[in-house]
């Protein structure tokens, strides 16, 4: 994934916001990194959470067993939202 890993996230004078994420084979760990301005410094503060990585039909078919129609659509920088509806 390279450079594509970084993905800033917002802006603006005071503070700057970056999203790092680390892909695994299930999971994927995003690291949230914040410069903000403190008077004349800059503090940084970085955490870290991990979340699933969920194959799109596997969530489509998973949903229809369970008796709920899917709807797909494309989301923002590649993700896929499922909505389940009854």
């Amino acid at each position: 994934m390279g450079q594509a890993r970084f993905i800033p996230v917002k802006s603006d004078a005071d503070r700057i916001m970056t999203c790092f994420l680390e892909y695994a084979p299930g999971t994927v760990d995003v690291h949230d990194i914040i410069h903000e301005r403190d008077g004349s410094n800059w503090q940084l503060q970085v955490s870290v959470y991990r979340k699933l990585r969920l194959a799109p039909g596997w969530v489509s078919a998973a949903l229809e067993e369970r008796g709920l129609s899917v709807r797909t659509e494309p989301g923002l920088a590649g993700k896929i939202t499922s909505l389940g509806l009854k």
